[in-house]
């Protein structure tokens, strides 16, 4: 069965993605096992633009890496274009019809979204 590996703390990795600099903001963030020691991850990083994403990248594989994941799959999200729909957290969503947007993080369930990290970008 897929899942988070006992031995990481999602939350705990996702604060420690955050802090790095140039990223202002995380989301769509899973991590799970595979198969047997294979562990990967997925997530949605906010950058102001391709330099920074290049380095936030590195980082982020590197920091992963560290952990034991490594297979990671980063989204960009570029805030200098504007890319994000009006109301959306996600630049890139679920399908043209939107019929599967509330099954995603990026689905806002009271208004708010159901997963989201904003933060004040730290040097680390």
């Amino acid at each position: 069965m897929q899942s988070v590996p006992a031995h990481l703390d999602s939350n705990q990795l996702l604060r420690e993605i955050t802090q790095i600099k140039g990223v202002t903001e995380v989301h769509e963030f899973h991590i799970w096992s595979l198969s047997g020691n294979t562990v990967i991850a997925s997530l949605h990083v906010g950058t102001q633009n391709l330099e920074d994403y290049v380095y936030i990248a590195g980082k982020v594989k590197k920091h992963l890496h560290n952990v034991g994941v490594h297979s990671v799959t980063i989204q960009p999200e570029f805030n200098e274009l504007q890319m994000k729909p009006e109301n959306r957290l996600c630049a890139l969503e679920c399908g043209p019809d939107m019929k599967c947007h509330s099954d995603t993080c990026c689905a806002k369930q009271d208004g708010h979204p159901k997963s989201v990290q904003r933060i004040i970008s730290l040097d680390v």
